[in-house]
């Protein structure tokens, strides 16, 4: 009988790697793509929609009763920090619900903050932090992405991630904040860029990302902290056509430049042999087009999306004919909210507040005299000022970000950010 399970067992797995490889090898994929990066992607995209799609249903659930949500996490911070100095000194020992938190405790300015934060030290509850971003704010704004963008997922492409310099010391949730795809970054060959170029001048690390992404005829994806650092990409394409070009060419970085201006020749070597040699097809195809200023969508026609992480939409012109989708609101201090609407209903970017990673309160713009209001109390078309209370331990404080009210979701708001702090 074990043998025949074995038996049975062995045809199984052998049908469904089978099933597997068929489908994948009916995919697009990148040109430089080998089986065993093509069934990695695979295999990890399949894996993040199954996981990004529990976990989005788990947070509309949690927005769906809402206030109950936010009064547990409340509690819950609250006994977390029943010992600590800062509950000594502000009285919250015993301290347990919204009525007596907001009794006891007044609203911090922004300024007071920043000075909290610092003083706890940036440390202090950052696991805790980290899963919730992962969980709560990566995997759903992935699970959205994977609904309204199928292609960026279903098909097996390279995208082309333009971060700040990877060899910086940022915090685990800054670092993550800075890009979708950054946690964790040994998702490094989905990126049309390798790792050598994270660590340039930032001068130099935009003429590499520009170029290694014009070599990706299939790019069917850009992330960027900012819609106006995508555009960037646009700029350097128009602004140095001929270098680009010569470099495709040739498949050998930095022909036309004087050699003191060039970094070091194992940087550059390492960067030349990412390359894979000279590609004439591909730069003859890319000098015509960039002579007649073509656009995002004509360079590369598997182009289906451009990621930012960022709630500011200045640059965003640049791709008008391309959709921007900014997934995620979040901060230092934590993770704010998930866009779950990339096809902007309401006009503009919005967010659903997501009831299991702060607790928010929101002050009226139009009249500070009035007191805070739990976020499942907010009214549409109304203007506020975000107040956060985090698992860090910052209670009752003002992020400085004001942000409207479009629609609520049960009970927790769907907001624009209008104002950032910084």
């Amino acid at each position: 009988m074990s043998g025949y399970l074995g038996r049975l067992s062995r045809v199984t797995c052998a049908c469904l790697g089978g099933i597997v490889i068929y489908d994948a090898s009916n995919r697009d994929w990148s040109l430089r793509h080998t089986w065993s990066m093509a069934m990695k992607q695979y295999a990890l995209f399949a894996l993040l929609k199954i996981l990004g799609r529990y976990q989005l249903q788990r947070v509309c659930l949690d927005a769906q009763q809402g206030d109950e949500v936010q009064r547990q996490l409340l509690a819950d911070i609250l006994q977390r920090h029943q010992d600590s100095p800062y509950a000594l000194q502000h009285g919250l020992q015993g301290v347990a619900t919204y009525h007596m938190f907001r009794e006891s405790h007044p609203l911090s300015s922004p300024e007071n903050a920043e000075r909290l934060f610092a003083s706890f030290g940036k440390n202090i509850g950052m696991k805790e932090v980290s899963n919730i971003f992962i969980q709560r704010g990566f995997l759903p704004a992935f699970a959205s992405l994977s609904y309204f963008f199928p292609s960026v997922v279903e098909e097996l492409q390279r995208m082309t991630a333009l971060t700040p310099d990877l060899h910086s010391n940022l915090p685990p949730l800054e670092g993550m904040a800075h890009g979708l795809f950054n946690w964790p970054f040994s998702f490094s060959f989905l990126c049309t860029s390798p790792m050598a170029a994270y660590g340039l001048s930032e001068v130099d690390r935009s003429y590499v990302h520009t170029l290694f992404a014009l070599k990706e005829r299939n790019l069917n994806m850009i992330q960027a902290s900012s819609a106006g650092v995508a555009s960037m990409l646009m700029t350097t394409a128009h602004r140095h056509r001929r270098h680009l070009v010569q470099d495709l060419r040739n498949g050998h970085l930095w022909d036309r430049r004087l050699p003191e201006h060039v970094p070091q020749p194992e940087l550059r070597k390492e960067l030349d042999a990412a390359l894979k040699g000279p590609d004439g097809r591909r730069s003859l195809e890319v000098d015509k087009l960039l002579k007649r200023g073509a656009g995002a969508r004509e360079l590369w026609p598997h182009l289906q999306a451009v990621l930012v992480t960022s709630t500011s939409t200045e640059g965003k012109e640049a791709f008008a004919e391309l959709p921007v989708y900014s997934p995620l609101y979040s901060s230092a201090h934590g993770h704010i909210g998930v866009n779950i609407f990339p096809e902007e209903p309401f006009g503009e970017w919005t967010y659903l507040l997501d009831p299991g990673s702060m607790f928010f309160e929101l002050l009226a713009v139009e009249d500070p005299s009035k007191p805070a209001i739990p976020a499942w109390e907010a009214e549409v078309g109304s203007r506020y000022a975000l107040v956060v209370t985090t698992y860090g331990g910052l209670c009752r404080c003002q992020l400085g970000d004001i942000v409207r009210v479009h629609a609520m979701y049960g009970k927790m708001p769907i907001v624009s950010v209008e104002l950032r702090a910084n």
